[in-house]
């Protein structure tokens, strides 16, 4: 119990602004001052007394822009003139030469340095950090994919997803606009992806050029002759099949793909390019799942029998996922 009540009192001195120490000797108490950091702002100013700093809420801007044009709404209504202001822009600790004009759409911790030519004593430091950049090399960190079964784009870029697992989160956007893009043409052991130069006015869209590399090497099933059950393939290696997708948000096909990969294929991913290519990920149905009550529902996965392009196909059944969505009816 003394041990107990010694590190709780020690907890408490600690919390404090300052640590107290008494005398048994002497009649004095002494003050021992705990150095702290200075608060960090987002938005920090000396002079531009009429500009309103606490009317702009930086953490509300996912894009840079967005946040430079409030920042220029507040400067005009205060009465500076924006000609007679200059901006410095520094990325990751790296001055911008080309200032505002640069690529504002990349990840990094920008920050924004305004001076007024007119008074020198007006300065306003502005911080931002920008996560959600499309820019290609960005959110592709590994660009070697190692083996992969085949050089379908839909095994490659299920591959890439799967080798910079930041991109998961980004799936029907890559679904949207690279499943079946024209500008995606794989050679025999590397693609390069080119969507082309930014545009801050179209920022939804990925941009950028990056060279994927690979090893082809020939799927040979491990099942034996024929096809296989999707749901006899989930559960080899002793996996617990789990088609059970918790609570969702917001409900997508590629993202409910890719949870049931993860849920049960993460010690298996040798099977990607069976799963991505056999699964009819856009042919998904929706459906009400009143067994399990209000706001339950199922997401149901057919297989393909058949391509055009001539790979077989090793899949048969139905993968049937459940789910509990609390938004507008989805069917």
């Amino acid at each position: 119990m003394k041990k107990l009540l010694k590190t709780l009192a020690s907890v408490v001195f600690i919390s404090t602004t300052a640590v107290l120490t008494v005398s048994c000797d002497k009649n004095w108490i002494d003050y021992i001052e705990i150095e702290r950091p200075d608060p960090v702002y987002a938005i920090r100013k000396t002079g531009f007394q009429n500009f309103a700093a606490d009317k702009i809420d930086v953490n509300k801007f996912v894009y840079t822009y967005d946040l430079i044009d409030e920042v220029k709404f507040y400067l005009t209504d205060g009465g500076y003139d924006l000609k007679q202001l200059n901006w410095e822009v520094v990325r990751n600790k790296m001055v911008l030469e080309k200032g505002l004009e640069d690529n504002l759409l990349r990840n990094g911790t920008y920050i924004f340095t305004i001076t007024n030519s007119q008074n020198g004593n007006d300065k306003i430091t502005i911080e931002q950090k920008i996560t959600n950049s499309k820019y290609l090399p960005d959110v592709i960190v590994e660009t070697d994919l190692k083996d992969i079964e085949d050089n379908r784009v839909r095994t490659i870029l299920m591959r890439m997803i799967f080798r910079n697992l930041g991109l998961i989160s980004r799936i029907d956007d890559i679904a949207n606009e690279m499943v079946n893009s024209d500008k995606i043409n794989p050679e025999a052991d590397k693609v390069t992806l080119d969507f082309g130069s930014f545009d801050k006015e179209n920022r939804d869209k990925f941009y950028g050029t990056t060279t994927l590399t690979y090893r082809v090497v020939d799927f040979t099933p491990d099942w034996g002759p024929g096809p296989i059950d999707i749901n006899d393939l989930a559960a080899k290696g002793n996996t617990v099949v789990n088609n059970d997708l918790g609570t969702l948000r917001s409900i997508t096909p590629y993202q409910a793909f890719s949870q049931y990969v993860t849920n049960n294929f993460a010690n298996k991913l040798n099977y990607l390019s069976i799963l991505v290519n056999d699964i009819d990920v856009d042919g998904y149905k929706i459906a009400l799942d009143s067994e399990n009550g209000l706001n339950a529902y199922t997401l149901t996965f057919n297989t393909i029998a058949n391509h055009d392009d001539g790979y077989p196909s090793y899949l048969t059944g139905t993968i049937v996922l459940t789910f509990r969505y609390f938004g507008i009816n989805p069917i």
